[in-house]
């Protein structure tokens, strides 16, 4: 018979879920009344973000929603409906959302550590809309309030990145893995942006301490993503079949990622079956038109030239490839002196070539077909 939920001990559960072990902390509850039937507020919330972390982030957000309805003067299911609302409708809906629900000054010092949470979120979609200074004020605003508190920094680590401030962004992520080591945002910020920052083999090591010493997805899944970036596929299959474990609620969304990154996997290593059958379960157009192609080419050949990565800034695409590609022939060159010249919310064509002409470069405008592009490839040549 199941349980009260009460009688679950939400504290047990947040302990926890603060340690990463979301497995043993579902076991809690996975037997008793589903969470969408309780009444306290605190144990819907914990819920929830357990359930998220399992893979049903759907489901999650319905129970916020649904916990924030009947509790709105709580700012903690504000707090984790907010998250989850941003997330689907953007940062603009979002910050319209928080003055509509619990309008504040930053004048004022928060009320309690959610209260100032929510002023770190705005911080981070007004950071996302480009607006700078007022994030940094609204972080000001709870910075000596909760100094010691690791979302704090994880969320400065937010705004320091829009800005491309990285090594800054990366201080404050390891900060919070100062006051609270091995602390899961922490470190998948933290590894973030070592990748960012060219810096693979540390965010490799960082991730595969704590997906080894925690129950949690979302790390092995990052660390997942940054083998296949650096073609250890084989060792990425097997952390993926970690994530799946770890996700045991996985809905649709969950699922087809899964069977996506399968998918690309073992077509990377000529396993043209597995990558069919995968690639089967994911809908959309991609995916159904790598099935086509596969079936159509079995053994084409594949060719791939060592382009390095760089890292864009805000509207810097047309600088930063062009400083991967100038880094393939041995002649890098700087994608902020080139925006600095040329570059306003975009990079015109001509301005593109004619400030690389005017610097040795020969430059050929040519239409790109599927013939031009397999000569090009075949002969050695990355082009833009």
């Amino acid at each position: 018979m199941a349980q009260p939920p009460m009688q679950l001990g939400v504290e047990a559960i947040e302990r926890l879920y603060r340690e990463s072990r979301f497995l043993d902390a579902y076991a809690l509850f996975r037997d008793l009344e589903p969470p969408e039937s309780w009444s306290d507020t605190s144990a819907r919330l914990i819920a929830g973000r357990t359930l998220e972390n399992l893979g049903a982030s759907r489901r999650a957000y319905r129970l916020h929603l649904a916990t924030w309805r009947r509790d709105r003067t709580n700012p903690a299911a504000l707090y984790y409906h907010a998250l989850g609302f941003g997330d689907r409708h953007g940062p603009v809906e979002g910050l319209r959302l928080l003055d509509e629900c619990r309008p504040d000054t930053s004048t004022k010092p928060p009320a309690s550590r959610h209260d100032a949470h929510l002023r770190m979120l705005r911080a981070r979609w007004l950071a996302t809309l480009r607006d700078f200074r007022t994030a940094h004020a609204w972080l000001d605003s709870v910075e000596d309030s909760f100094a010691d508190d690791p979302w704090g920094h994880v969320e400065k680590a937010c705004v320091l990145e829009r800005e491309d401030r990285y090594l800054d962004a990366l201080a404050s992520a390891e900060h919070a893995l100062v006051l609270r080591p091995g602390y899961r945002p922490g470190t998948g910020m933290a590894a973030h942006l070592l990748i960012l920052l060219n810096r693979d083999a540390e965010a490799e090591r960082i991730l595969r301490e704590r997906m080894a010493a925690t129950q949690c997805a979302s790390l092995a899944r990052q660390l997942a993503m940054l083998l296949v970036e650096n073609e250890a596929h084989h060792e990425a299959l097997t952390v993926l079949d970690l994530v799946s474990k770890r996700w045991p609620l996985a809905e649709a969304p969950a699922r087809e990622w899964l069977d996506a990154r399968r998918a690309d996997c073992h077509h990377l290593l000529g396993n043209t079956h597995e990558a069919v059958s995968h690639a089967r379960k994911v809908s959309g157009l991609y995916y159904q038109h790598f099935v086509r192609q596969l079936e159509s080419a079995p053994e084409a050949p594949r060719r791939r030239l060592a382009v390095s990565f760089v890292r864009q800034h805000h509207v810097t695409c047309v600088p930063a490839t062009i400083a991967a590609v100038s880094s393939f022939w041995g002649c890098p060159i700087n994608q902020d002196e080139m925006a600095r010249t040329i570059t306003y919310d975009g990079t015109p064509d001509h301005e593109e070539r004619h400030w690389l002409e005017a610097r040795g470069w020969l430059v050929r405008e040519f239409r790109v077909t599927w013939e031009t592009a397999v000569a090009l490839i075949a002969r050695g040549v990355p082009f833009t």
